[in-house]
């Protein structure tokens, strides 16, 4: 247990010291710095903190206007929803219990453009050589019958 109190302890104080020595760097190099370029510390941490409430702001905007397209679509369909079923009875011409007549369809929808045409591929022959290959071979299979 006393080497374990002796370790935390040798710890804490390495990252005591490692923290200080980070403090001293980055006071020195804001201090070089402000030497180059006067005034930039200043405006180097406002923009930061600038920037980052900036991103927080739309980043929430961009949350609560995506909520509101949601919000607006879903109560869009459920309207469409409502207007649809309301006006089933208006659509339908009921003439008995068994015979329910559609009203008329809605008029037809043009078929789509169609996609120019392109021009017919070309075949080349088949070369002549390779037919004459094989009558060649043909007559050669006879000839060693013949022969036979």
């Amino acid at each position: 247990m006393r080497a374990y109190c002796d370790d935390r302890a040798a710890a804490l104080s390495r990252a005591a010291a490692l923290q200080a020595e980070n403090d001293l760097l980055r006071a020195e190099n804001e201090h070089l710095r402000e030497l180059v370029d006067p005034g930039s510390s200043r405006w180097r941490g406002a923009f930061a903190h600038a920037s980052s409430a900036v991103a927080v702001t739309l980043m929430l905007l961009g949350g609560m206007l995506g909520a509101g397209v949601i919000v607006d679509q879903t109560s869009a369909s459920a309207e469409a929803n409502v207007s649809r079923s309301s006006d089933l009875g208006a659509r339908l011409d009921v003439v008995s219990p068994h015979e329910v007549v559609a009203a008329p369809a809605p008029a037809a929808v043009a078929p789509p453009a169609q996609a120019p045409s392109l021009p017919a591929p070309v075949i080349a022959p088949a070369s002549p050589h390779r037919h004459h290959r094989r009558h060649a071979r043909h007559r050669h299979h006879h000839r060693r019958h013949d022969q036979g």
